[in-house]
């Protein structure tokens, strides 16, 4: 295990938790448990062994199947990390971690409910782990998981909200909104 830790917590700062070391792997999951359970099109999660990780607050509990335990802040309900009926995983999630960018996906599950627009994160090993220290990709686009967006793509969007905000006389806005959408 490296001296590496990484630390994160909830939303309002009541729980904390520290990582040592790298995770056994780190995976993007579209089923309808988990899209439910975080309310976002899919669960990003970090799976570290359980002597790996401490985790100091008060945490409330949920069953969401039979063998899944998810714990989350008792005070913000902020989503912390889950069991899945193993003693030698502990699934910490991403976006809970103080620092952007640690984790890139190594695999998906539950694929045929991937929403559409959902980034497709499936790509060979090495492309994956391709950046970063410890052979950990940092950033997707780099690590070649994602197109990098193209700026007729960006561009647009941009363009159409400078029209809508532009100056214009009192009134003249409605009927350019209207226009616009």
């Amino acid at each position: 295990m490296s001296d590496t830790i990484h630390k994160g917590g909830c939303a309002c700062g009541q729980v904390r938790f520290e990582a040592r070391g790298e995770p056994y792997r780190v995976g993007v999951c579209h089923c309808l448990t988990c899209r439910k359970a975080h309310g976002a099109p899919f669960n990003f999660y970090a799976v570290y062994p359980p002597e790996a990780v401490t985790v100091t607050g008060e945490v409330i509990t949920f069953t969401s199947s039979e063998n899944v335990r998810r714990h989350a802040c008792a005070k913000c309900g902020a989503q912390i990390h889950s069991t899945y009926g193993r003693d030698d995983e502990f699934y910490l999630y991403p976006g809970s971690f103080d620092e952007v960018g640690l984790f890139a996906p190594t695999y998906e599950l539950w694929t045929i409910r991937r929403e559409p627009g959902c980034p497709n994160f499936r790509a060979s090993s090495g492309a994956m782990r391709r950046a970063g220290p410890n052979g950990v990709a940092r950033n997707p686009i780099e690590a070649g998981l994602l197109e990098k967006p193209s700026a007729a793509y960006v561009a647009p969007k941009r363009q159409a909200a400078h029209r809508i905000f532009h100056h214009r006389a009192p009134g003249s806005h409605r009927r350019r909104r209207a226009r616009l959408t």
